[in-house]
């Protein structure tokens, strides 16, 4: 008896931590490119409380932008062309964000639980001018919403179809749920590393966004299409064989990391039929397979270099490429 009753105030403990079993919530995702696209039409009153409830995030936007708040410089943003051209794009193709917002909610919930005091204090859309699509200026998250259009919105028409596949609403809480994981646990580089290493931590990352993210799909967080990820799984025994033939698991080079870590529209180190993040697929079975074999190793422990650097992780995991 005693023992269920320490099992059951652990649980209490642990529910009242995380705040979310049983309950059903939003985060709520503070729409500057609306403050700022309806910023010529708002009165003196309204734009001062306006920019007085936004206002880390409108610092976290111009600190990003490499300037300081100021009238001058927030109506020269708010009439800037991205934001005259995107705003109403954003507003007819993603209208409300309910459905991410419940979305967000599960995912901190999770964090709260596996990876806590990560998640960000506050998120808010904006328009971002930049190919970049999150920026997370210590807690404040920004989320460029003009990145989720739809693959066939006509201002990707320049875009490669790699970089289109992930243009769309649906990805938006994977690239939420990586940038907040890979800012709060990010890599630390040594002389020695190789490409191995650099594949256990993206492997890592990769694993621990797949533990967030509700319902997530491999093929989602790496921004495969369903072809390339079929591909991939169908011929990961082959890619081992290549990266252990071509000796590039312990390959220093730069380039190679970049070629096999990478998006890209095809690893030619590998196959011509390869899609790019080709080694964070396989650093992220890597990582599965050693979680499997030791199931109570935390997952912080999985995002710090005393996993990833180690010598003995590859060898721990078991992994021999099927």
């Amino acid at each position: 008896m005693r023992h269920i009753v320490r099992y059951f105030v652990t649980l209490l403990v642990l529910l009242a931590a995380t705040g979310c079993v049983g309950n059903v919530g939003k985060v709520d995702v503070k729409r500057l490119d609306l403050f700022f696209y309806n910023y010529s039409n708002q009165s003196d009153s309204e734009r001062v409380a306006m920019l007085d409830s936004l206002q880390a995030g409108i610092e976290a936007l111009f600190y990003i932008k490499g300037d300081s708040v100021s009238e001058i410089g927030v109506k020269k943003y708010a009439e800037s062309a991205a934001v005259r051209m995107f705003t109403p794009d954003i507003i007819e193709r993603l209208g409300d964000l309910d459905s991410i917002e419940y979305v967000l909610w599960e995912i901190e919930c999770n964090c709260n639980e596996k990876l806590p005091g990560i998640f960000p204090d506050e998120i808010y859309g904006v328009v971002s001018p930049y190919n970049q699509s999150v920026f997370i200026v210590d807690s404040i998250m920004l989320v460029g919403l003009n990145h989720y259009l739809g693959s066939d919105y006509p201002g990707y028409s320049n875009f490669e179809a790699y970089r289109r596949v992930k243009k769309i609403r649906r990805y938006m809480p994977y690239d939420i749920a990586e940038a907040t994981i890979s800012v709060a646990f990010p890599y630390l580089h040594r002389e020695d590393e190789t490409l191995l290493n650099k594949m256990l931590y993206h492997g890592a990352v990769l694993n621990a966004v797949m533990d967030v993210v509700p319902d997530a799909r491999l093929s989602d967080a790496l921004g495969y299409s369903q072809g390339q990820y079929d591909w991939v799984k169908d011929n990961s025994n082959e890619i081992w064989k290549t990266m252990i033939l071509r000796k590039l698991l312990y390959s220093v080079s730069e380039y190679d990391a970049e070629r096999l870590l990478n998006p890209s529209p095809a690893c030619g180190l590998i196959n011509e039929n390869a899609p790019g993040r080709v080694g964070c697929f396989i650093g992220y079975d890597i990582v599965k397979k050693y979680r499997n074999r030791y199931p109570d190793v935390p997952l912080k422990r999985l995002l710090s270099p005393e996993f990833y650097h180690s010598s003995n992780a590859l060898i721990d995991s078991g992994y021999s490429g099927d």
